[in-house]
């Protein structure tokens, strides 16, 4: 029989035997046949501890391990059918990984039924201040496989900062970088995310003061300033996000995009309404609120967010990330940097690719050229959604909603927001089942039409068109 040392993870396990991944998902292990599982909880979890957690019967997960020709072991030859039963519970405040995953669990619970932040931060730092991010941020990814809902693991993020709370964030930076022997150029990606980082810190500070001192116009005039924070946050979203979804680490897009969107919305209402004294004066905590949950945001990206995605992207990753963050947009810094090594990459890409091959059409042919400058020529931004929902083609200028070229090949809706994606499938589910051809939506004076695409009654795909009519219905009033 082949021998299972139970000292060992599971990870280890399943490198030393493959087919024994499909044997947990049989057996009850289910969760870790999910990749970002097998790699952050796998690396951890023996099936001894998996057996606690889940509540199973060690003895009877033996036998059936037996069944599939694996003689289960503590160490080189020891058997441990006798020692199944001397296994003991684990406990939240363990200080172990699944120990951990109960006591992240309970806080989640504490925070959803509306105990204060602060005492659940405080309870925080004092259990998990020698415990690595990584390890945090794996765990909660474990608890949204098992079920757990993005919601409620959101509300735990917001208190990840506190571990960093007491230093500078230069600090911390520095610390970090020497540690993980990173020396990025001006014009690396990581480089230009952190130079808008440390305005928009800057900036928040100048907020808070401001709004510490009950200076209502200086905070207007700084949260209104803070909205440019858009593009900082769409480079994250668009470019680095998904691109680590793809690694297996689909968190970070499933909760930092979902406190994203809320700190937009809330710097939107502020706005709208600051004006109004006595809304001010009655709600000067929750603009203190939203300030710090911007500066928090900060330590989750370069705490979390840029260390993960400089540990498993490739140098051609960074350079077609690279290739796309002009065209997103700054937030708060006027310059974009040179990155000499990436320019070089894309050119001879470029080169490489190009082609004047005729396309011929039943009425007609264009070269290749030809037909790029008339779909630039149009007034309408356009993109192409494949029938199996990949994004396959958007206008090289795109001039209402850009896109970063890295989303060609991805499925649409990881394109979009969490809370969207729904939707999104929902109205491409109608598509392919013929209940609609074409949906519109306004933003303003932006029409966002969707139109089905059939060759011959069959479904081949999506058209996105997005139109700008502020202009047409600007001469429609003046008549």
């Amino acid at each position: 029989m082949k021998q299972l040392d139970l000292n060992k993870t599971v990870a280890a396990l399943v490198e030393e035997y493959p087919e024994l991944l499909d044997i947990m998902a049989e057996i009850g292990f289910k969760e870790i046949t999910k990749p970002i599982s097998l790699k952050m909880m796998g690396r951890v979890m023996t099936i001894p501890k998996g057996c606690s957690v889940k509540g199973f019967d060690l003895n009877d997960i033996i036998t059936k391990l037996n069944s599939y020709g694996f003689e289960c072991v503590y160490g080189s030859q020891e058997t441990v059918a006798h020692e199944a039963t001397e296994h003991k519970e684990v406990k939240k405040d363990d200080r172990t990984p699944e120990g951990r995953e109960l006591l992240l669990r309970d806080m989640i619970e504490r925070l959803n039924k509306g105990e204060d932040l602060e005492s659940v931060r405080a309870d925080f730092v004092k259990a998990f201040k020698d415990v690595s991010v990584r390890e945090i941020t794996g765990v909660e990814q474990h608890l949204i496989d098992e079920g757990m809902s993005v919601e409620r693991v959101q509300k735990l993020c917001d208190i990840h900062s506190a571990l960093f709370h007491g230093r500078t964030e230069q600090e911390v930076m520095a610390e970090e970088d020497a540690q993980r022997g990173i020396n990025l150029e001006m014009g690396h990606p990581v480089s230009q995310l952190r130079l808008e980082n440390r305005i928009i810190e800057k900036k928040i500070e100048d907020a808070l003061k401001a709004n510490a001192e009950g200076n209502r116009e200086a905070v207007f005039q700084a949260i209104t300033d803070l909205k440019g924070i858009k593009p900082h946050y769409a480079k994250k979203e668009e470019l680095i996000m998904p691109l680590l979804e793809r690694y297996g680490y689909p968190g970070p897009s499933q909760v930092m995009w979902g406190v994203d969107d809320e700190i937009k919305q809330e710097l939107s209402r502020i706005s709208r309404t600051i004006n109004e004294e006595k809304w001010y004066e009655q709600e000067r905590s929750n603009v203190e609120g939203v300030l710090n949950r911007m500066k928090e945001m900060i330590y989750k990206e370069e705490e979390i967010l840029f260390p993960l995605a400089m540990e498993n992207f490739t140098k051609e990753d960074w350079y077609h990330v690279y290739e796309d963050l002009e065209a997103m947009g700054a937030s708060f810094v006027n310059k974009t940097f040179k990155w000499q090594e990436a320019e070089d990459f894309l050119a001879a890409q470029t080169a490489s690719s190009f082609t004047n091959g005729m396309i011929k059409m039943p009425t007609g042919e264009l070269s290749i050229n030809q037909l790029n400058i008339m779909l630039e020529a149009l007034p309408q931004d356009i993109t192409y959604i494949d029938a199996n929902d990949h994004v396959l083609y958007f206008k090289d200028k795109m001039h209402i909603f850009p896109r970063p070229k890295s989303c060609i090949g991805k499925l649409v809706y990881d394109c979009h927001p969490a809370r969207v994606r729904p939707m999104v499938e929902a109205l491409l589910d109608d598509f392919k089942k013929k209940e609609r051809d074409h949906m519109d939506i306004w933003m303003k004076d932006v029409r966002v039409r969707y139109m089905a695409v059939y060759d011959h009654d069959v479904y081949v795909g999506c058209v996105e068109m997005v139109e700008d009519f502020s202009e047409v219905f600007k001469e429609r009033e003046s008549k």
